[in-house]
């Protein structure tokens, strides 16, 4: 299908990680960095972070961390900055998404109904759901199929595309 890249918009809401982003990305004009969460709204939330400095594995929710061997002695609670999906494409002035790509450490598939709630459906997606819980893994297959998408998981992640956009041989 064909696509118009327009641009990029990455979420980061720990300050070192984002710093790397910044290195990284900033002399790409149509990259748009924010330090922020997406939360389901605006303001600030806490994070979870499974070490005393940053970390890949932070999350919005409080016990990702123990799921995966970590002691609760050694989760860090900080508060971040968070934005809410109508609020970051009223900002950002997006209407329209060709590819949604999540990895928010169990907080995917929220994040993807916080999309479609606020009008967008992405022609493609890609979402880490090996941190999903079993139950939401299983809502969020039946939510893709709902909206009438293909998907198939990439190890530790789901790839997902509108069926329309699919062409058999």
């Amino acid at each position: 299908f064909p696509v118009t890249i327009r641009g990029a918009v990455l979420l980061e809401p720990q300050k070192a990680p984002f710093e790397k982003l910044v290195e990284k990305y900033s002399s790409f004009k149509r990259i748009k960095l924010i330090n922020s969460a997406v939360a389901e709204k605006d303001g600030d939330v806490r994070l979870f972070v499974p070490s005393k400095k940053s970390s890949l594995q932070a999350s919005l929710l409080v016990d990702h961390a123990t799921r995966f061997g970590k002691k609760k002695s050694d989760i860090q609670e900080i508060w971040v900055k968070s934005i809410s999906i109508p609020s970051l494409l009223s900002r950002e002035g997006i209407n329209n998404v060709d590819l949604l790509q999540i990895d928010t450490e169990g907080m995917d598939f929220e994040i993807i109904k916080w999309f479609f709630q606020a009008g967008i459906e992405p022609k493609c997606m890609n979402f880490e759901s090996f941190h999903l819980s079993r139950d939401a893994k299983k809502m969020a297959e039946a939510f893709l199929i709902e909206k009438g998408y293909w998907f198939f998981e990439t190890g530790q992640d789901t790839f997902a595309i509108k069926e329309s956009l699919v062409r058999l041989a």
